[in-house]
């Protein structure tokens, strides 16, 4: 009886402590049962969805993605399968703890990619990743660490080193994918696996080895449109893991106060880390208390140590629950002071996915990620330079294209000296805001200088009129920003964008209903032409043609086309009928056109449309008024024959005044379009002059001493060739210029059988030193492309010894074969014959480009 008495009070002090110990666990306990009821009841058509999510929806871009998931849903619901309410396939199939993971293993913030990151992770088949920005590369080999072995197709070894990995179980991220694979890789790729003797072998080639379960096959691409054969799509699962907007600007936004706030991105970083890491502790801990509960044999009030562990685990897991708390509420405090310089990461966003869309131009009009983000880094610097830096000071060049002079001073913040940085003061109100604009400011004027002079002259108008709207939609959409910031050009609505691109196409598509709607004519004028009066022929309202159908077969006229003025094409009038149906500014635009002609035919002869439609119109009876005042002795009221005036101010009194001037700068553009295409170009570059001022209009000229003086022994040199052109006498006269003489030059012009030679000539540069050697006609040469690239891969590889002096010069025409990757790292020029005297007298003069022009310079 003693040994129960004491057996009782022991179990009760345990019971006690156990109480306590998991007080607050039944809360916790009671919250996800009544989560897992919930998703239980939705678990088929969550099921359903993830499924087809992980299956199919990889290679499409996040609208399309939306787009498939919205309807699937509206199916699930007419076939009445239970779905989650809010249904995302990243609740579904992870937790916020894993996403945090992601995020500090390098994951971009965006929901697309976080897709991405579920879809790698619960797919069956190997991913083959579409990564034309490296955004899927760099998360990997974040999240794998240094176990990962990167391998590249083009090896043809790659074969053997895979097989080692096979056998140890290390990850492989396999590089530079084309759009056909290996039939090596075929075994791997559907996963052959043999059990023999309780082991798991498969047969690559003639040999059988041994399969580690370990093993992780990753695939990329940097293809950004790749076209995959069907024998291909069933073997992997293809990931589309191109950069979003989103996600580029929280990269961008994490640049800018990097630079601005040192401490505050620090702060952040440490913050994220840490957060993660006790919400996953935390987890672990909970864990641990359900196994112990659930392991726990006998009595569970005599386990001893199972009560103090769950003490201890009570007792961390409150300390830490309580870190966690104050660690989100700093996060909100420091990601509002970040939000302030969201306006610069937003306008860089809008300026990469402006120089995306270059290669849809042109295809050597290629960018790449990373050398946008060192020209958003330097140009964000460029305004934190201190005075005592000069003009002349050396820097590192950017990889792609080239620098402005405004950028070409500032220093490389990656081999900055630490010392050099000191912390500035938080700046507030007006001062932030002018600080933010000067930054934008800068931002878009140096990327436009150093793209402008990658790009035909023909395609520069084209890149400044995209820049320009391409920035007023962002700002359209964009409204929680600051007025000041975000108006500085102006909104530019995204229905108007895609009126002014196919306003054909949507006026084909127009109904019959509306396009009676917008016949130019008033509903009374209406009711007489179905009632077979008022068509008098002399009315100002219908054109002769349409009053003589409808006087002589006396049945309702054909409403539309009848009404159509005769100096319109049926195709245009259709259009304003599209424009005023679907735009309030242009309502009155048809009755306009039909009921006051004088005016468009006015429009007609205007050698500048654009501003003049920026001052009203002012009838011609308003301007004879003007001069028939009392007492001017000019009134023509009294004449004889006021009755006949008095009938011309009565069909003048019907006519309807467009109010063009009350149009948006971009609306004048779009009615332009419609009436005087030929008017158009010049419009548009009097629209950018408008919005973003003459430098936005400069032609982009280069100098190749400035091109030289950016450039380093690792880096080629491009020249893109206009038909006609050649540049081998201006480097011919620049290398004289630079050297003395061209003995250092080395030129070939490829073609069938020049490959080896050319390899030949690079080789044997790196030995003699201070040699230049100029491939001409690359385009002519697309079975060395690939060795080409190859070769400039090499230079930077780790280890590679490569003369300072050495420089490669390319030239091509634009050409599909052109390997991408050297676009991207290339400095690019394109050359063109020059237009008239003064270009051909600035090309001659500014080639050299010493800004001293001497007989001796031009006796050869």
């Amino acid at each position: 009886l003693r040994e129960r008495k004491v057996l009782t009070t022991k179990r009760l002090e345990r019971a006690s402590i156990l109480t306590t110990a998991l007080a607050d666990e039944r809360v916790r306990w009671k919250e996800s049962a009544q989560d897992q009821d919930v998703k239980l009841r939705g678990v088929v058509g969550d099921t359903l969805l993830s499924a087809a999510n992980v299956g199919y929806l990889g290679v499409f871009n996040a609208p399309y993605r939306r787009l498939l998931v919205s309807q699937w849903l509206n199916k699930c619901q007419a076939a009445a399968i239970p779905v989650s309410k809010d249904y995302s396939l990243v609740t579904a199939l992870s937790d916020k703890n894993q996403v945090r993971q992601w995020h500090n293993e390098g994951l971009p913030q965006d929901k697309h990619s976080v897709e991405n990151a579920v879809v790698i992770k619960s797919g069956h088949r190997w991913p083959l990743i579409i990564d034309p920005q490296g955004q899927g590369k760099k998360w990997i080999c974040g999240k794998e660490g240094d176990r990962l072995r990167t391998l590249q197709a083009a090896d043809p070894s790659y074969l053997k080193m895979l097989e080692n990995a096979i056998r140890v179980g290390e990850p492989v991220l396999l590089e530079e994918v084309g759009e056909s694979l290996d039939p090596g890789l075929h075994p791997i790729l559907v996963r052959k696996i043999i059990h023999r003797g309780g082991q798991d072998l498969i047969r690559l080639g003639d040999t059988v080895i041994e399969f580690n379960q370990n093993f992780r096959l990753y695939m990329t691409t940097s293809m950004p449109n790749p076209h995959f054969l069907p024998a291909v799509c069933i073997k992997v699962n293809i990931i589309n893991f191109t950069v979003t907007f989103e996600g580029l600007q929280e990269q961008l936004l994490s640049t800018v106060v990097q630079q601005e706030r040192p401490d505050l991105e620090q702060q952040h970083a440490q913050l994220l880390e840490s957060i993660a890491a006790d919400l996953q502790l935390l987890r672990d801990l909970e864990d641990k208390s359900l196994s112990l509960l659930q392991k726990s044999e006998g009595h569970i009030l005599d386990d001893q140590d199972l009560i103090e562990t769950l003490q201890r685990s009570k007792k961390m897991s409150a300390e830490i629950t309580q870190r966690v708390g104050q660690s989100e509420e700093t996060e909100k405090n420091i990601n509002q002071a970040r939000q302030k310089y969201l306006p610069v990461a937003t306008r860089g966003a809008v300026l990469y996915f402006v120089l995306a869309d270059l290669a849809m131009v042109d295809v050597m009009y290629q960018f790449s990620l990373p050398w946008f983000q060192r020209m958003f880094r330097q140009c964000v610097d460029y305004l934190n330079i201190k005075p005592s830096l000069t003009m002349g000071a050396p820097t590192r060049p950017l990889s792609g294209t080239l620098r402005p002079q405004s950028a070409r001073s500032s220093p490389d913040i990656s081999h900055a000296p630490p010392a050099a940085v000191k912390k500035k003061p938080d700046l507030t109100g007006q001062d932030l805001t002018a600080h933010l604009m000067k930054m934008i400011d800068t931002l878009t004027e140096s990327v436009y200088k150093v793209v402008s002079q990658a790009l035909f002259a023909h395609h520069q108008l084209m890149f400044s009129f995209i820049l320009c709207t391409s920035i007023m939609r962002n700002n359209a959409v964009q409204s929680t920003l600051s007025g000041e910031v975000l108006n500085s050009l102006g909104g530019l609505l995204e229905k108007q964008w895609l009126i002014f691109l196919h306003t054909p196409i949507f006026a084909n598509m127009m109904d019959a209903e509306t396009e009676q709607q917008t016949d130019g004519l008033t509903p009374m004028q209406r009711l007489e032409m179905q009632a077979g009066i008022g068509s008098d022929p002399s009315s100002p309202n219908l054109t002769p043609s349409s009053s003589r159908r409808s006087s002589v077969s006396g049945t309702t006229p054909f409403i539309g086309k009848s009404t159509m003025p005769k100096w319109l094409t049926a195709e245009k009038w259709r259009q304003c009928q599209y424009v005023c149906s679907t735009m309030e500014d242009f309502s009155q635009l048809c009755h306009s056109l039909v009921s006051n002609p004088e005016q468009w035919q006015l429009l007609l002869r205007m050698d500048d449309p654009y501003h003049a439609m920026g001052a009203r119109y002012i009838p011609l009876e308003e301007i004879k008024g003007l001069g028939s005042r009392p007492g001017s002795g000019k009134s023509t009221s009294s004449r004889p024959g006021s009755g006949t005036q008095e009938r011309t101010q009565k069909s003048s009194a019907k006519k309807v005044i467009f109010k063009w001037e009350e149009l948006t700068a971009f609306q004048r553009l779009i009615l332009i379009k419609i009436l005087q295409p030929e008017m158009l170009k010049a419009s548009i570059r009097s629209f950018v002059e408008e919005k973003m001022g003459t430098k936005f209009l400069s032609t982009g000229d280069f100098d190749l001493k400035e091109v030289f003086e950016e450039s380093d022994a690792k880096t080629p040199l491009i020249f893109i060739l206009s038909h006609g052109s050649d540049p081998a006498a201006q480097l011919m006269r620049f290398a004289k210029e630079v050297r003395g003489s061209t003995l250092h030059i080395d030129m070939i012009s490829l073609g069938r059988g020049q490959g080896p030679k050319a390899e030949e000539l690079i080789q044997k540069a790196h030995i003699l030193k201070g040699r230049w050697v100029f491939l001409q006609n690359c385009h002519l040469a697309a079975s060395f492309m690939p060795r080409l690239q190859a070769i400039v891969d090499s230079f930077n590889k780790p280890g590679a010894d490569i003369d300072p002096q050495f420089r490669l010069w390319l030239s091509s025409k634009p050409d599909p074969c052109f390997p991408i990757t050297i676009l991207q790292t290339g400095l690019k020029m394109t050359v063109e014959l020059p237009q008239g005297l003064k270009a051909n007298l600035q090309r001659s003069f500014g080639s050299g480009g010493s800004g001293i022009v001497t007989d001796q310079l031009y006796e050869d």
